[in-house]
């Protein structure tokens, strides 16, 4: 995968909820490229917001990261 604008090396939270599904991925952002650190997905209609932030702070926790560590965010 590749960033668009990748001058700062950091990882990249996305996160895609426009469906039934809630779809989040970690990336590390290194020169023009993304490396996929982690990715989880969850069939939750209409309750993706519920789901959200536990999701994301679960994941982050599993790599040792806290959300300051966050650079960048895609949605």
């Amino acid at each position: 995968m590749t960033c668009a604008d990748c001058s700062n090396n950091g990882y990249l939270l996305a996160i895609g909820g426009a469906d039934e599904r809630l779809q989040i991925a970690l990336g590390l952002c290194e020169g023009e490229s993304v490396s996929l650190l982690a990715s989880q997905e969850w069939h939750v209609p209409g309750q993706a917001a519920r789901f959200l932030a536990p999701g994301i702070k679960n994941m982050l926790a599993s790599l040792g990261l806290t959300a300051s560590d966050v650079s960048r965010i895609a949605c």
